[in-house]
């Protein structure tokens, strides 16, 4: 019965609604939209409302149940402040027309989760707990693995000290010292016999920086037994030189104050390739060309520098014999004397390294092929080496192409000493390129015999004289008009002598003496010519 009045009264609203739509007060259209009582027209019991605005249908949840409310609202703005307000819910509907809420619906409202106090806890304790169980395992690994890395610190340094103690057995110096580490002769290479180990150095030795590249392959600064140390580092298709260096570095009584210090040789496996290692003395202030371009000199310096290589160079060149026979050195030539090859120490004094060209005035020396005359640098050889007119048969051709070498390093350090210094400049810088060729030099050198220029007012000083005579007989054209180093290093000590007076001289005598075995040695005047300049 209640349907069929329902259906009637919706006709009877289709009616009215097609016949005559109702305007409201201020000429605006009405809708009528169905309504769920309580809050529905005057008498709070209609099914029905009027606006001139939207219905709507909105879906709640009261004491846990869904409840379902159809309305409209009582104005335009009304309407629109909530139904725009609204647009994204799922759970409120607007829409315009006659009973357009009628079978309008909403989905269900998304569920809100409650969190329950008790689970709330629990779940924090399980989390908390398994945090400080993580932190406990955590922090017990980390002990482990400190210990471990202490323990093995400890036990490799304990090893090293052992081995150092065995090194001071195994090492014996022709000196009469015994020890790894040498005495006041501290830049000395040993007595020349190879260093004992009871495993490989290169196991032993850390490489932190790399300081230089040359031919044979690069030198690193690296840390052995808490010392710096220098390694050079030869691949293994440079192992013909590196054996040729470690032999000349192992001759009998090459120790020396002015000669590089010799550690060890080894042959280390890196990765994929094997390396030869040549281990030696580590001098901060890097070579004599890298000194000379920091900074000028005084005098002293400058004497100090020049007589100091010398120095080692006269020990290379001189042959020492014993009458038991049992220790003696051969006459070396280094054949590759420049700048670059002479460490500064840091007492101001030189030392000559780089023994890969050099050679033994000895039958065991066989590895040496000295019919290859030119060998070394090109702008520092000498005229009979460019020429290739040396005599190998005859040794002190090598000794005397050192001379000349040594000559081209005199001047380099004279133009740095004040109080006429000039900018450093490697031999030749004006008449040949960076990287010259033996066209270049044989041209300047040998034919055009020209010589790097001495400036004219070093003539007004006379140490500065006396260098200038000491290097132009030093790069005389004829071989056998050049001094002796040894004639070197006493002029050069007689003129350190004026300088610095009894402390050179005490200096001198710490140092072993030389006996002149050269056999074509003389101080004839220079036959090379040489420019000058103001």
């Amino acid at each position: 019965m209640m349907s069929i009045l329902w259906n009637i009264l919706v006709f009877l609203a289709i009616i009215l609604s097609v016949f005559g739509n109702p305007i409201s007060q201020n000429g605006s259209q009405e809708f009528t939209c169905v309504c769920d009582p309580p809050d529905c027209g005057p008498a709070n019991n209609d099914k029905f409302c009027r606006t001139p605005g939207k219905c709507f249908v909105h879906k709640q949840k009261v004491n846990g149940d869904y409840l379902i409310v159809r309305n409209c609202f009582g104005s335009v703005e009304h309407s629109n402040l909530n139904c725009y307000s609204n647009v994204e819910s799922s759970s409120f509907k607007c829409c315009q027309g006659h009973y357009c809420n009628k079978e309008l619906t909403v989905d269900p409202m998304p569920e809100t989760v409650v969190e329950n106090d008790d689970m709330s806890f629990v779940l924090k304790l399980v989390i908390g707990g398994s945090a400080v169980f993580l932190a406990c395992v955590v922090f017990f690994l980390l002990v482990i693995f400190v210990r471990h890395f202490w323990y093995k610190h400890r036990a490799e340094s304990l090893l090293a000290n052992a081995e150092a103690r065995l090194l001071e057995d195994d090492c014996m110096y022709k000196g009469g010292q015994d020890g790894l580490k040498q005495d006041q002769w501290s830049t000395g290479s040993g007595s020349g016999q190879p260093i004992l180990v009871r495993r490989t150095v290169g196991k032993q030795v850390t490489l932190f920086e790399k300081i230089g590249k040359g031919r044979f392959g690069e030198v690193w600064r690296g840390k052995w037994l808490d010392e710096d140390v220098a390694v050079k580092t030869f691949s293994s298709i440079d192992e013909t030189s590196w054996n040729h260096e470690t032999e000349i570095y192992n001759t009998g009584m090459l120790r020396h104050e002015n000669i590089l210090g010799y550690y060890a040789s080894d042959t280390v496996g890196i990765l994929s390739c094997t390396q030869n290692w040549l281990i030696v003395h580590y001098h901060h202030n890097g070579s004599l060309y890298d000194y000379l371009q920091r900074s000028d000199i005084d005098m002293e310096e400058m004497l100090t520098l020049a007589h100091s290589a010398a120095a080692g160079l006269a020990h290379l060149h001189n042959e020492i014999k014993e009458g038991t026979g049992k220790h003696e050195k051969p006459a070396i030539a280094h054949r590759d004397i420049k700048s670059k090859n002479i460490l500064v120490k840091d007492n101001g004094q030189c030392c000559l390294g780089d023994l890969g060209h050099a050679v033994r005035n000895d039958k065991m020396d066989t590895d040496v092929d000295l019919t290859k005359l030119r060998v070394g640098t090109k702008r520092y050889m000498a005229p009979e080496v460019l020429t290739e007119s040396l005599n190998p048969a005859y040794f002190e051709s090598f000794k005397s192409a050192d001379v000349y070498s040594f000559g081209l390093v005199l001047w380099e350090i004279a133009r740095r000493a004040r109080p006429f210094a000039e900018e450093y400049r490697v031999p030749y810088w004006d008449v040949v390129p960076a990287d010259p060729g033996f066209e270049d030099m044989i041209r300047v050198v040998a034919e055009e015999q020209q010589r790097p220029p001495i400036p004219n007012k070093w003539s007004k000083e006379p140490l500065m004289c006396e260098m200038t005579k000491i290097i132009c007989e030093c790069w005389a054209q004829n071989p056998r008009s050049r001094l002796t180093i040894l004639r070197v290093k006493k002029n050069l000590f007689n003129m350190l002598k004026l300088i610095t007076g009894d402390r050179a001289e005490k200096t001198e005598k710490l140092c072993p003496k030389i006996v002149d075995t050269s056999s074509g040695s003389s101080s004839g005047n220079s036959s090379g010519n040489f420019s000058a300049r103001s």
